[in-house]
């Protein structure tokens, strides 16, 4: 029994599909966000308002750099049920419904999100050239033109991931050549190197005591009548060497001609539209659709600021 001035707790709508059209069944205080333009009738006891995504700047700023809309249209219901139709602009059968129990989280494709239920939060996540949004909480949310796939653990799927809608954040989605494999352009090695130092050598032949600084005492041969050689040892005195065994740290830089080569290739495809196929790794289901999505050179530039 609820009191005079009390009210149910909210409840989400049920969405239903309907060849190309979506009908959600709001019963009373119930809300969802739509994307704008996408309503075409409602029943007339529904309330809805436009709203930017968060703070107005900010959001604007978002949809300037990152192509993301800036509004999202609020739709709620008072004491009273009703019922709004949504344009899917799919053809029949590709709207998708996806359940969400509170437990895992999606990344989808901001432009293909049709509406989502309120307990439902959304994130801007940047990742490996091209953008989804992450949602997580409980509640149900629609996405246009999709085919389910499902992957299982270490499964792998290679898809143009210009034609991904969503899929759940317990996969893996890479370029085929992961940035982590990536050889350096600019490698720095530190080696060891010999060198040359200078410093006065005895003379051959000299003896030095125990102290090392006085001659010691030898018995020297009669040497009186015998002829003076000029060649002696003794009398010459010995070359510096200045080769003693010593080495120094060194850095040597070595630049990936073929590396950079390669990278400047990958970047060019990128901005013009090249395509370029990843690779998504299971354990989880995504969405694929036969509509394109476009991005800004921003986008297809960009490669993880954030890990997933």
């Amino acid at each position: 029994m609820l009191l005079p001035n009390s009210k149910p707790n909210p409840s989400d709508p049920l969405f239903e599909v309907k060849g190309t059209l979506v009908v959600a069944k709001m019963p009373a205080y119930s809300q969802m966000s739509v994307t704008p333009g996408s309503i075409i009738g409602q029943s007339n006891r529904i309330r809805q308002k436009t709203t930017t995504r968060g703070f107005g700047p900010i959001a604007f700023a978002k949809k300037l750099v990152l192509g993301r809309s800036a509004l999202v249209q609020q739709v709620w219901t008072n004491d009273h049920s009703g019922e709004v139709v949504l344009a899917g602009g799919a053809e029949k059968g590709a709207i998708s419904v996806i359940e969400m129990s509170g437990s895992g989280e999606y990344y989808v494709r901001p432009s293909s999100i049709l509406a989502f239920t309120k307990f439902l939060s959304t994130s801007t996540w940047y990742g490996k050239g091209i953008r989804f949004d992450r949602l997580s909480g409980k509640g149900s949310f629609v996405i246009r033109g999709s085919h389910r796939l499902v992957l299982e653990k270490g499964q792998e799927f290679l898809v143009d991931p210009r034609y991904i809608n969503a899929f759940e954040t317990t996969m893996l989605l890479e370029p085929l050549v992961p940035v982590s494999e990536r050889k350096p352009v600019v490698q720095i090695t530190t080696v060891e190197v010999p060198v040359k130092t200078s410093g006065p050598s005895p003379k051959v032949g000299s003896n030095t005591g125990p102290s090392g600084n006085e001659k010691a005492s030898v018995d020297k041969p009669n040497t009186k009548d015998a002829p003076v050689s000029r060649s002696s040892a003794s009398d010459v005195p010995a070359k510096k060497d200045s080769s003693v065994n010593a080495t120094t740290k060194k850095r040597r830089v070595e630049i990936n001609w073929k590396e950079i080569y390669q990278r400047a290739v990958q970047q060019a495809k990128k901005i013009t539209g090249g395509t370029e196929q990843y690779r998504l790794v299971g354990p989880g289901e995504f969405y694929i659709t036969t509509n394109q999505f476009g991005a800004s050179v921003w986008q297809r530039l960009s490669l993880t600021p954030k890990k997933h």
